[in-house]
């Protein structure tokens, strides 16, 4: 399973054509097509290495998000969302589950709010991170391998598809629900075949302020507070 790999020729296809408007990169890259679609990823600095100047096509844009520059990737998987991402129900991806008591859940990327309400509902939570937390539920990313499996849900961080690590969990997940949530999601669940679930990600629905708020260092917590972005959620496979 390659689900990047699927996403770039899909967005691909749908940005030929194309050309893009502009571009802002600060804690997220914002890309902006001469159509008036944009899209957001999120971007790692601790591993950029120096800037870039971003093709004026939106095709060849696109396909930075096989790199692994970050901020070239971050470009790419920006280009990606402002191609795919649009419609999706207004719902966070983790109303469409049910939580038990005692549900094994995985959680890749240290996603504060989901954790708390995971918590609240009696699940039982692993988290999953790059970096140490003093906190007795992170664990190092490595344990991923062989605990992921054994989750009945896994939630993945968007920062998944920029960082390529997607397609391992992917995988690691096949036997349980996947949500993979944030500004940063690709709403294309065609790339994930085979895959239950859902992916929650995010509608640019003011091109103004988003690029303003994004080249000012603002995050997302800004964007969606701003209205910038709606998030949205498309369901794939079946959800239980």
């Amino acid at each position: 399973m390659n689900i990047l790999k699927a996403l770039v020729e899909e967005a691909a296809q749908r940005a030929r054509g194309r050309s893009i408007r502009r571009v802002a990169i600060g804690k997220y890259a914002y890309v902006e097509l001469d159509d008036g679609r944009a899209g957001l990823a999120y971007v790692d600095w601790e591993w950029a290495r120096g800037s870039f100047e971003p093709p004026s096509s939106a095709e060849e844009a696109v396909q930075l998000a096989l790199s692994y520059d970050p901020l070239r990737a971050a470009v790419g998987v920006a280009a990606i969302n402002a191609a795919v991402n649009a419609g999706g129900q207004e719902a966070d991806p983790l109303d469409l589950v049910r939580i038990s008591r005692g549900l094994r859940v995985g959680v890749v990327g240290y996603i504060r709010p989901y954790v708390r309400r995971l918590l609240e509902a009696g699940a039982e939570v692993h988290v999953f991170e790059i970096k140490p937390y003093d906190d007795e539920l992170v664990l190092p990313w490595y344990a991923e391998e062989e605990m992921l499996p054994q989750m009945d849900l896994i939630v993945a961080t968007g920062v998944t598809v920029v960082n390529k690590t997607i397609n391992r969990v992917a995988e690691l997940a096949r036997g349980s629900q996947l949500l993979v949530v944030g500004p940063t999601t690709p709403m294309l669940p065609e790339a994930f075949e085979g895959l239950r679930g859902a992916l929650g990600g995010s509608v640019v629905v003011d091109r103004e302020r988003a690029y303003r708020t994004i080249t000012l260092g603002g995050g997302a917590g800004e964007l969606l507070h701003s209205r910038a972005l709606r998030k949205a959620t498309v369901q794939m496979g079946a959800t239980a």
